[in-house]
C-alpha cells in the first residue's frame, strides 16, 4: 500500500514563492524529505505583492491541495501603508482564511510566520506591530507561530540586497532551518499526518445572546475547532440538544438560570474553550441581536473593512470619530443614512447607517474622506424591523458626561444602541447604566464605545453615560431604537 504524501502548502507574498526569496519551499521540501517517514510536498501558493485581502479571495489556492500543513505569511505587505490594511482588517482577514481551511480538514496544523525585518521602515512604519499581531493571533486562534523575525537580528541590506527580499544566503543560515526545526520533528512522527493532533474548541461568538430564565432558547455558538463538540455548559449548567453542524458552528438549547453575562464553555475531546460572559438570563429576550463588528483607524482619506457573518436584513452601523466622512462604499451600493455631531471644540464625528442585502454578504465597505489615523469602527444587528434615531448628545467643553432621557421604547422586543465618543487626546473608558453591553470600543484619541442593552432589562429613567477622560471638545453621543419584532 503506498501511502499518501504530508502536503504543506506555503501561502503569502513574495517573501515565500521563491521569485527573489531563494525558492525556499522547495529547499524546505528537499530537507523535510530527508526526515520524514513520508514523502513530503511543498506547494508554493502564494503570489508577490499580495496582502491578507488577496488571501481571503483566494483561499482555494491552498485549501483545494487539501493540505495536512499550511504556512502563511502577508504581514509584509500588510504593513505598507498604501495598501490600506489596518491590523484590525488584518487580523478579519487572517480570521476568515484560517476557518476557511480548518472547515475543509478540521485537523490542519495552520502556522503563523512573522518574517525578516526590513531596513528601510518609510513604507512600513508599523511593520513590528504586524508581526506582533501574528504572535498574538496565533496564540488566540489555535494555531502555531514560525517567528523568522525574533531570529532574523538587525535587519541590513547585506540579509536583504534590494531591501526587502532575503538574499539566498540569509534564506539558508536563518530561515530555513527555523522553519525546518519547528516542522520536522511533525513529519518525522508516525501518527501524522493520518492523525494529526486536533485542536480545542474556540468559541467566539453566541447568537442570541439573552434569553429567559426558564432556558429553552435555542443558541448558536460559531467559532473554529468545533467539530467534535460533545459538550456545551451556560453558567455551569449543561446545555441540552447540542448538535455540531459543522467546523464552525454548533447549535444547543439553554438550561434554566439567571443573572447576566455567564460564561459558555464548549467542550471536546481535545479540551475546552470558553466564551466569557456572553450570555445573560433576562425575563424577555428581544428579538434584535448583536452580530458583529470591529473597529481600527483611518489610512490616508479611507478605512476599509470585511464584516464575517453579515445576513440579508442585518443593520450595519458605522462611525468616523471626530471626522466629517463623506460617504461610505462597497457591497451592494446602498443608500446610507449620514449623521453628523460637532463637539464643543468644532471637531466633527460622523455616523452612516443602512440595512444590508444580498450585495453586501461578505463585502468590503469602505469609509471615505476620513484624515490619516483617525479612528472608526464598526457594529452590525440581526432582526430589527426598523431603526429610530432617538436622541442625540454633546457635552460642554471639558465636561465628562452624556445623558440620554428614557425614550418611548416602540416594543418589548427593541434594542437600544449607544454610540459615544471623546475625540481628543488620552486613553480612558466610559462607565454605563446597568444591564448595558459594550460591543466595540477602542481608545485611540480618547475612548470610543457601542454598546446595546435589550428593553427587557432596561432600568427606565435617564442613561447616563461617564468617561474618565476630559478634553476641550467634550462628548458626543448617538442612541438608537431597534425596533423588534
Amino acid at each position: 500500500m503506498i501511502e499518501r504524501p504530508v502536503g504543506i502548502a506555503c501561502f503569502g507574498t513574495s517573501l515565500t514563492t521563491g521569485r527573489l526569496s531563494g525558492s525556499w519551499p522547495i529547499k524546505l521540501q528537499n530537507k523535510l524529505n530527508g526526515v520524514a517517514r513520508r514523502r513530503v510536498i511543498c506547494y508554493d501558493v502564494g503570489q508577490g505583492s499580495q496582502t491578507s485581502a488577496w488571501g481571503v479571495a483566494n483561499i482555494d489556492r491552498p485549501r483545494n491541495h487539501r493540505p495536512d500543513i499550511c504556512l502563511i505569511e502577508f504581514s509584509i505587505n500588510d504593513a505598507v501603508t498604501a495598501n490600506g490594511i489596518s491590523i484590525a482588517q488584518a487580523t478579519t482577514n487572517l480570521l476568515t482564511i484560517v476557518n476557511a481551511l480548518r472547515a475543509v480538514n478540521p485537523a490542519m496544523l495552520i502556522y503563523l510566520m512573522t518574517m525578516n525585518g526590513v531596513p528601510d521602515l518609510t513604507l512600513r512604519p508599523n511593520l513590528e506591530a504586524y508581526y506582533q499581531n501574528d504572535r498574538d493571533f496565533a496564540a488566540a486562534n489555535g494555531c502555531g507561530l514560525i517567528d523568522i523575525r525574533t531570529v532574523w537580528g538587525t535587519p541590513n541590506y547585506t540579509d536583504t540586497p534590494d531591501g526587502l527580499h532575503p538574499s539566498e544566503a540569509a534564506v539558508d543560515a536563518k530561515l530555513l532551518p527555523t522553519v525546518f526545526n519547528v516542522l520536522a520533528p511533525i513529519v518525522a512522527a508516525v501518527t501524522l499526518p493520518t492523525t494529526p493532533p486536533a485542536l480545542p474548541p474556540n468559541p467566539v461568538s453566541v447568537s442570541p445572546a439573552s434569553g429567559p430564565p426558564a432556558g429553552g432558547t435555542t443558541i448558536t455558538l460559531s467559532g473554529s475547532n468545533l467539530t467534535g463538540v460533545t459538550g456545551v455548559t451556560i453558567g455551569g449548567v449543561a446545555a441540552t440538544s447540542v448538535t455540531v453542524v459543522n467546523a464552525s458552528t454548533v447549535t444547543c438549547v439553554t438550561p434554566a438560570g439567571t443573572g447576566s453575562a455567564r460564561d459558555i464553555v464548549v467542550t471536546s475531546p481535545a479540551g475546552s474553550g470558553t466564551l466569557a460572559g456572553a450570555f445573560s438570563y433576562s425575563s424577555f429576550s428581544s428579538s434584535v441581536s448583536y452580530v458583529t463588528g470591529g473597529n481600527g483607524s483611518f489610512s490616508g482619506s479611507t478605512f476599509s473593512f470585511t464584516p464575517a457573518g453579515l445576513a440579508v436584513g442585518d443593520w450595519m452601523f458605522v462611525v468616523a470619530d471626530g471626522v466629517s466622512a463623506t460617504s461610505v462604499t462597497g457591497g451592494s451600493g446602498g443608500t446610507w443614512t449620514r449623521l453628523t455631531l460637532v463637539n464643543a471644540g468644532n471637531s466633527t464625528s460622523t455616523l452612516f447607517y443602512r440595512q444590508m442585502t444580498a450585495g453586501d454578504v461578505g463585502a468590503t465597505f469602505t469609509i471615505n474622506g476620513g484624515s490619516n489615523t483617525g479612528p472608526a469602527e464598526w457594529a452590525a444587528y440581526r432582526g430589527a424591523t426598523a431603526v429610530v434615531a432617538a436622541q442625540t448628545q454633546v457635552s460642554a467643553a471639558n465636561a465628562a458626561t452624556l445623558v440620554f432621557s428614557a425614550p418611548s421604547l416602540s416594543a418589548q422586543s427593541s434594542r437600544l444602541l449607544a454610540v459615544l465618543s471623546e475625540h481628543g487626546s488620552g486613553a480612558g473608558s466610559w462607565s454605563a447604566p446597568a444591564n448595558w453591553t459594550t460591543r466595540v470600543s477602542q481608545s485611540l484619541y480618547g475612548p470610543k464605545w457601542l454598546g446595546d442593552i435589550s428593553s427587557s432589562v432596561y432600568p427606565g429613567g435617564s442613561l447616563t453615560f461617564t468617561t474618565s477622560v476630559t478634553h476641550a471638545g467634550g462628548q458626543v453621543g448617538w442612541l438608537f431604537e431597534l425596533i423588534g419584532t
